[in-house]
């Protein structure tokens, strides 16, 4: 059971949930750091252990949204963000193993490596990817269009 729950058992029954991470995840001490920059009491959390599959902070947050759609009983999620996008990635990574699929909607961001690798993980872990002009209100409006086609 997650933290949460334990402190407040009524929203166990109230708010869906699927476990997709592993935690707590570890606090280390960076000794060599610290001293470098003056600071002998320097942790980092360590969130990019939080999964097997992909880690990081965003699992957290997925586990309340997949966890809504499966409750829901959709057949896919869309989820928006820049073209390489770690949250796109997660959510297409963790909606796949959950037998959802996942649509992005990105805006453009300049070509980098992890750019491209989250892009093609996104698109080899089965998401559907439309990109869309950085401009204001195009995404939101578009939308309905993806979704509905």
């Amino acid at each position: 059971m997650i933290a949460l729950f334990e402190h407040y058992p009524l929203l166990a029954d109230k708010l869906p949930y699927v476990s997709l991470g592993e935690f707590p995840t570890p606090v280390h001490k960076l000794g060599q750091l610290g001293k470098h920059i003056g600071l002998d009491n320097l942790y980092i959390k360590r969130d990019d252990l939080s999964g097997k599959i992909y880690g990081g902070n965003k699992i957290r947050k997925l586990e309340f949204i997949l966890g809504d759609a499966l409750h829901a009983k959709v057949k896919e999620v869309l989820t928006f963000g820049a073209a390489g996008s770690n949250h796109a990635l997660a959510t297409a990574i963790y909606a796949q193993q959950l037998g959802l699929n996942s649509i992005s909607m990105l805006r453009p961001q300049p070509n980098a490596h992890c750019v491209r690798r989250n892009l093609l993980m996104g698109y080899n872990c089965g998401a559907e990817l439309h990109l869309y002009p950085n401009t204001p209100f195009v995404m939101p409006l578009a939308a309905p269009a993806v979704l509905y086609q």
